[in-house]
């Protein structure tokens, strides 16, 4: 539901826009490289959603809602673990605000946002992500007071800034699918698809909003709406050249890179991958040169893109990629696998329908992992895998080790459990 609609965008409506305006020739030299490609991506999306299809019990019916809900003392300790993420998420925020000058220097240009030296900093906000869905579980069949909607405000606060002040596609997709997920997972009614789609759809159009007028928004401009650069983001017009690639085509970059890494024979047999979740974490205040160390200077030096030389580059579609280019998880699973990558996109499938089912079927802690894994899908379509897996991991094991820390036990009542998998056994899930 949410996957599919920017995956669509990604692989089928701007493809299409190039073949209209007669792009593809201009970009690509080779044909045939063109379309192995293009079977490339086909055949790794393939193996995605087959991963997702044979992971989800068709049979799955819908939640028990009559559920008597979680204990009192728990659902103090969840709100009370909220806070404690949302806080820590709203503070680093604010530090990379102040660092920079306050709110008046972060967003009085274009594309403007927070900074700091210090990653950890940096990645302090995406706390707040589990933070909202744990206070939609807390108020699990109770609604909202007045006091929860002000706590929603403040969790929402860093990323719904960071997306419309900022013009940021992912904090503002990562925001509102924060919220509607846990809305759909932990409303007190069953959610019909009539409505969840309009809201998701919704979803798309505000992120594709912002990104066409990013150069437009920001603190005291003379913003003009325009219906002309919002149907430019979605289906551009212009044809495009070698001098004027835009760096958030993702199926652009994505397919130059495969051809690329084909003509070079580049691949990192999930060396770079190593480098990213295990050596990237460490402090360069402890370990200046850690990318030169262990053979990756090229991720900060910038003398190659992916790990491709230039030449490699010229020689197999004629041009650069662009500083800050994003080559999306097909390309970036290819690029590090060859082959393989077929079988690492259908674990990835797997994955996300099993999350989904323990959401479904267990709940509690299970739907705030899986309400983080869907906020910040937009990682996997629009960035790369390293890029999802490493705030993946860094939100959920903080959320779940401090769960542990705070004791928090997460009943569950299966007298009337509606669900294929053997639950009759589980009688309180704890982490």
């Amino acid at each position: 539901m949410f996957l599919v609609p920017m995956l669509m965008y990604v692989y089928v409506a701007r493809p299409a826009t190039y073949a209209i305006n007669e792009s593809i020739g201009v970009l690509f030299r080779s044909e045939p490289q063109l379309l192995l490609a293009q079977f490339i991506q086909i055949l790794g999306l393939s193996c995605f959603c087959f991963g997702i299809l044979r992971g989800t019990p068709f049979s799955l019916s819908r939640p028990n809602r009559s559920l008597s809900g979680l204990p009192e003392v728990s659902r103090h300790k969840l709100l009370g673990l909220a806070l404690v993420l949302g806080g820590i998420g709203v503070i680093g925020f604010l530090i990379s605000i102040f660092t920079v000058g306050g709110f008046d220097v972060a967003y009085s240009q274009a594309k403007g946002g927070g900074y700091t030296g210090s990653g950890y900093v940096r990645e302090l906000p995406h706390l707040t992500i589990p933070a909202i869905a744990l206070l939609f579980l807390a108020r699990k069949k109770q609604g909202f007071a007045l006091e929860d909607w002000v706590l929603l405000a403040l969790f929402c606060f860093p990323f719904a800034v960071s997306g419309i002040l900022g013009t940021r596609r992912g904090p503002l997709f990562m925001v509102l699918g924060a919220v509607i997920f846990s809305h759909m997972l932990f409303s007190r009614r069953r959610i019909s698809l009539t409505k969840m789609l309009p809201a998701v759809g919704l979803m798309g159009i505000s992120v594709l909003f912002v990104f066409a007028h990013r150069s437009v928004i920001y603190l005291n401009s003379d913003f003009e709406f325009s219906l002309d650069s919002l149907a430019e983001v979605i289906a551009p017009s212009k044809r495009v050249s070698r001098d004027r690639i835009d760096s958030s085509s993702v199926w652009l970059i994505s397919t130059a890179t495969i051809v690329a890494a084909n003509q070079s024979h580049v691949h990192h047999w999930g060396q770079r991958w190593g480098v990213i979740l295990f050596i990237r974490p460490i402090p360069k205040q402890l370990w200046p040169t850690k990318y030169e160390d262990v053979g990756f200077e090229w991720m900060v030096n910038g003398r190659s893109f992916e790990g491709i030389s230039p030449q490699y580059w010229y020689r197999s579609v004629g041009w650069l990629p662009p500083v800050g280019s994003a080559i999306s998880f097909i390309a970036d699973a290819y690029l590090e696998l060859w082959y393989f990558y077929t079988l690492l996109l259908y674990l990835m499938g797997r994955m996300f329908a099993e999350l989904w089912k323990r959401a479904r079927t267990l709940s509690g802690l299970w739907a705030v992992i899986y309400v983080v894994s869907a906020a910040i899908s937009i990682f996997l379509v629009a960035q790369s895998v390293e890029a999802f897996f490493f705030r993946f991991l860094f939100i959920s094991i903080l959320t779940i080790a401090a769960a542990r820390f705070a004791g928090i036990p997460i009943q569950i009542t299966t007298a009337k459990q509606e669900s294929p998998v053997n639950s009759s056994n589980l009688q309180q899930v704890r982490f």
